[in-house]
């Protein structure tokens, strides 16, 4: 109440995205909810294999942000695959657009004698399965001239734990979190 915002944007589907919308209806302006995920347009409130302690909360949480992305004045989708999806799952016919990019570079570097570089770059959380890009740089282990760059946070310790080990194969590198610039750098 005191900032009085002309607009709410919002990223992912939670239950904050209720109470965003809640206090954008009462306050008569628009929430814009921005998908970070396909999981995001999954409306679900009990997904398989879900069970946990933690249900009573996953449902209260799931039924929340359902209806509040069901009322946002706009949804942003990353990929027409998530459109259908928040077409399919919460009947909204029109989301905005915006898909994820990269600029070119100023000038593209001749690729002869570098290194193939396999890169993951992402939030570590056990959702994304960061511990295959790990198992695939094992297997190519034995490839000349490749690297493997994992870039992101690590939400859960055993991807620190695992990610801290003497044991990573001599062709993957953990870099950390990045800046936006760092990690366009790399691309």
């Amino acid at each position: 109440r005191e900032l009085r915002p002309d607009v709410i944007y919002q990223r992912m589907r939670i239950s904050y995205t209720g109470l965003c919308q809640s206090y954008a209806a009462a306050a008569r302006i628009p929430l814009f909810v921005h998908v970070a995920s396909d999981f995001d347009l999954d409306p679900r409130l009990l997904r398989p294999g879900r069970l946990s302690l933690n249900l009573p909360f996953e449902l209260l949480d799931a039924a929340i942000g359902n209806w509040g992305l069901r009322r946002a004045a706009r949804v942003v989708v990353q990929t027409d695959r998530q459109s259908e999806m928040l077409r399919a799952g919460y009947g909204r016919n029109s989301a905005l657009l915006v898909r994820n990019c990269q600029p070119l570079p100023d000038q593209l570097i001749a690729r002869d004698n570098c290194p193939l570089r396999v890169l993951w770059i992402g939030n570590l959380r056990p959702i994304k399965r960061p511990e295959l890009f790990l198992d695939l740089a094992r297997r190519l282990s034995h490839a000349k001239n490749t690297e493997f760059l994992l870039v992101g946070r690590t939400y859960d310790s055993r991807y620190s734990d695992i990610l801290s080990r003497q044991d990573l194969p001599s062709n993957f590198r953990y870099l950390g979190p990045l800046s936006h610039v760092e990690v366009l750098d790399l691309l």
